[in-house]
């Protein structure tokens, strides 16, 4: 698959293009003759997002207009068509119709990470798969509600792919007297040593830390659910193999689709 768009590149381009009908038909024949001189399988489209950040109101029907004229063109050589998504109902409500997009997209990529990163004031841990124990009942931050958001809104479950993060969200704690999740923070943790950005973590960065300072480090597992761990005032959540194995497993899938009596 091909990608498009990112974070970096906002709205303000994509603007530009889906709303004038001679540059959404350009672009739609540049990227079907890309995917298919380049021998892609197909197309991931990372608008990030419309009708925001430097977006028009208009992105939000007209983002269903590029999906169906982009699935039409790839329609003769059964190219996939897939779109990275934000979770939340209130991003939903601004850039998605998702009944139109569920129409023609093969796949919704839900971007189920960074529900808590720096520029929040307490701890959180990147992507919890239910609620964290130190929630507020009305904060729905969380991979399982974002999941019923989206099949509450029209998506088709079996059309959902889950977005897992291989890092955690890094915190400078204001005091070790509180290391929980929703614990106060002066700031982003410090960068660490390769991917050399404050508030991030890479999983490796986090297991090579944990190896060579054991001693150091106290960490806590919300079975099925998340980790967060700290050394001194430095504070990381995160994802290990048993909490990913949580969010894939069969159970999980179940349980999710029942709630809203999927059938």
């Amino acid at each position: 698959m091909a990608a498009i768009g990112g974070w970096n590149e906002g709205s303000t381009n994509f603007t530009a293009l889906v709303n004038d009908d001679t540059l959404r038909a350009t672009l739609v024949s540049n990227l079907y003759n890309y995917i298919d001189s380049n021998g892609f399988d197909g197309l991931d489209l990372d608008w990030e997002y419309p009708a925001q950040r430097g977006g028009a109101d208009s992105d939000k029907e007209q983002f269903v207009t590029l999906v169906k004229e982009l699935k039409e063109a790839f329609a003769a050589k059964s190219y996939l068509l897939t779109a990275a998504v934000a979770v939340t109902q209130s991003n939903i409500d601004l850039s998605y119709n998702v009944t139109g997009l569920n129409e023609y997209l093969d796949y919704f990529h839900l971007m189920l990470y960074d529900f808590y990163g720096s520029w929040n004031t307490e701890t959180g841990v990147n992507a919890p798969l239910y609620a964290q124990l130190t929630d507020d009942a009305s904060l729905n931050f969380n991979v399982n509600n974002s999941v019923n958001v989206w099949i509450s809104n029209g998506a088709t479950p079996s059309k959902l792919v889950l977005g897992l993060g291989a890092y955690g969200k890094t915190f400078t704690l204001t005091s070790l007297n509180n290391t929980s999740t929703g614990a106060p923070v002066t700031g982003a943790g410090a960068a660490g040593p390769y991917v050399a950005e404050a508030g991030t973590y890479s999983y490796y960065e986090i297991c090579e830390d944990q190896v060579n300072n054991a001693a150091e480090w106290n960490i806590t597992e919300v079975e099925g659910n998340y980790v967060y761990a700290n050394k001194d005032l430095f504070w990381v959540g995160y994802d290990n193999p048993n909490t990913i194995k949580a969010k894939e497993s069969d159970n999980i899938t179940d349980n999710l689709l029942n709630k809203i009596n999927v059938t």
